[in-house]
């Protein structure tokens, strides 16, 4: 807080720090709590801070994926922090439970569902001029990736790489999931990588 001289410095790590061990536990069983009171319709779990870590109360945003037997049967969450991340990853859970894109969770489902959460860093733009380009910018294993343009837009959590380890194959899906052609024109869209905190079954 002083200096003798003619400057002073300080550095910081930059980003959304990894949440410490107890903290993602807590959270990843806020996430199954949520689940199960969704699905069996009891009541909704306390999510005050008075109960949980303080990290959990930082405005982050997440997204909450349930799995039966390896089959996809929830995936809800948003990139842009809304609120805090306890209320945050209870409102996907509660979300992913009706999926508007698959049928809705049923309680037999419940004791092989695998609850995963993903803690979503900060949006990092990337510039391109090609799918090409896009493939030799995007990190397998690492990245998410953000696709946009003026009516639609599309995400791959950094997890999807798990069933798609192929930089050229993880851009085409992507593109088909958002309804590009495979030659879309990348110029006109706006495009984001980011990583995660995953918490949780793979």
């Amino acid at each position: 807080d002083r200096v003798v001289g003619y400057g002073s410095f300080a550095l910081y790590e930059t980003g959304s720090p990894q949440l410490g061990e107890a903290a993602a536990a807590q959270l990843l069983d806020l996430a199954r709590e949520v689940v199960r009171s969704e699905v069996l319709g009891g009541p909704e779990p306390d999510v005050s801070s008075a109960r949980l870590a303080p990290a959990l109360d930082a405005r982050r945003p997440a997204f909450v994926t349930l799995r039966h037997r390896g089959r996809l049967r929830g995936c809800v969450g948003d990139l842009r922090a809304q609120a805090p991340l306890a209320s945050a990853v209870a409102s996907a859970a509660r979300r992913a439970c009706h999926d508007p894109r698959l049928p809705a969770v049923e309680p037999e489902e419940l004791t092989e569902l695998d609850v995963s959460v993903s803690v979503v860093g900060p949006l990092e733009r990337v510039v391109v001029d090609s799918r090409e380009s896009l493939i030799e910018r995007v990190r397998p294993g690492l990245d998410g990736l953000l696709l946009a343009d003026r009516s639609r837009r599309a995400t791959f959590l950094p997890a999807v790489w798990v069933s798609e380890p192929d930089p050229e194959a993880f851009v085409s899906r992507l593109l088909d999931k958002g309804g590009w052609p495979d030659d879309a024109n990348m110029a006109d869209m706006t495009i984001h990588r980011y990583v995660t905190q995953h918490l949780g079954a793979e």
